[in-house]
Formats: structure tokens, sequence, C-alpha cells
């Protein structure tokens, strides 16, 4: 007979719930406050703490028992941080993401001035859109399509 193994029991779901949300309100701090050294801009602060409170509300929907698919917070996580690292390369701060070597015939530059650091950055950040994008056609198609090709 096996047994079920939790990763977490639901009072420390709570806990991590708190942390999480914690965070997403100082990050929603760091974006209002635009502090010298924030070498982003405010905005993308503020979808990394949407993708923080989307992390924390489905802690707590777990905490409760019976959570469902969680396809929504995977949606909004993909989302906001592919936005958020898409936005990398088109910030206008290269200083903050440098790469100095070159990896035998990848140049570190990138046509635009893009270099090496921002490209991935950008390439990730799009994946992850794809990801999105493909959620919610899974989403839209099994609430509205043909549930006999789903």
């Amino acid at each position: 007979m096996t047994e079920r193994t939790e990763l977490a029991s639901p009072g420390r779901y709570r806990l991590y719930a708190a942390i999480v949300f914690i965070c997403a309100v100082y990050f929603v701090y760091v974006g209002a406050s635009n502090p010298p050294g924030l070498n982003v801009s405010p905005w993308v602060m503020y979808v990394l703490a949407l993708t923080w409170f989307a992390v924390s509300a489905r802690l707590i929907e777990m905490s409760r028992g019976n959570p469902g698919r969680g396809t929504w917070v995977g949606f909004i996580c993909c989302a906001g941080l592919g936005v958020s690292l898409a936005s990398i390369p088109f910030a206008g701060h290269p200083e903050a993401c440098s790469a100095s070597t070159s990896i035998g015939f990848v140049s570190s530059d990138f046509p635009g001035g893009i270099n090496l650091c921002q490209g991935v950055f950008g390439a990730a950040g799009f994946f992850l859109i794809t990801i999105a994008i493909a959620i919610a056609w899974r989403w839209i198609a099994s609430r509205f399509g043909n549930k006999s090709a789903y």
C-alpha cells in the first residue's frame, strides 16, 4: 500500500502564501518609489507583483482543499514573467544586463544594439508569452470548442 505524501500541509501553504504576498507588496513598493538603482521601468515591478499575488492566491486556494487545476495561475505567471523578461532588450538599460564573452561563433552583440544577455532574456520572455497564449488557447477551446477534439 502506498502512502500519499504531500509537499506541504495546508497550514504551510498559508504560511507560504503570506510570505509570497509580502514579497508582492514589496514589488509594488519598489515600483511606486522607483529607487535610483532600479534598472527597469516601474510597470515591470507591477507586473511581477501581479504574478506573485496570483501565486499567493493559488497557495491559499490549495490550503483550502480541492484546489482545481490552477490553469489561471499558470497563465498569469507565464504572461507576467514573459512580458517582464521580453521587456529587457527594449528597456534601454544595456548596462543592467551585459555579456562579456562570446561563445564560439556566437557574437556577444545582436543587431539593434542588443547584447547576448538581453537576447537570451528576451527569447525566454517570448517563449513564456507563447506558453501563456497556448494556455489561454486550451482554456478557450475547453470552454467553447468541440469537446471531442480536446
